[in-house]
């Protein structure tokens, strides 16, 4: 996978590689997303429920961004993952994600995975919860 390099690696019962992020990796994927945002076209962020929260607020802190409620002409909207793309498909706008897993998405992103690939956040259960 290139980019994410502390996880660690199981087979999911559906053979599915379970890839688990930890906070740092998690940390580093969104300051790369970070860098990527045209800030002279976003003046918000939105989270998107549940799972866009962790690296909504990360964003908002990196880019001096206020998070809104609904997301607006102008939001960017942020979520953890681009697994289908179904979810972000019902959002018009700007979007970002740490992860995706297509290829020749127009989400903003910081990593392409395999869609063989379970990615596991540090937050969900069964995520690595502590590192070094």
């Amino acid at each position: 996978m290139g980019v994410i390099t502390d996880t660690v690696s199981k087979v999911h019962p559906k053979g599915h590689k379970k890839v688990c992020i930890g906070w740092r990796e998690f940390e580093t994927l969104v300051r790369r997303l970070a860098r990527k945002v045209p800030k002279e076209k976003v003046k918000s962020i939105y989270a998107v429920p549940r799972g866009g929260y962790p690296a909504a607020c990360l964003m908002a802190h990196l880019l001096n961004l206020p998070i809104v409620q609904k997301p607006e002409g102008d939001s960017l909207v942020v979520d953890d993952i681009e697994d289908s793309g179904r979810t972000l498909s019902e959002y018009s706008g700007m979007k970002a994600v740490p992860i995706s897993k297509i290829k020749n998405t127009k989400t903003l992103c910081a990593a392409i995975v395999p869609v063989s690939e379970w990615i596991v956040f540090p937050w969900e259960a069964g995520g690595v919860k502590s590192q070094p």
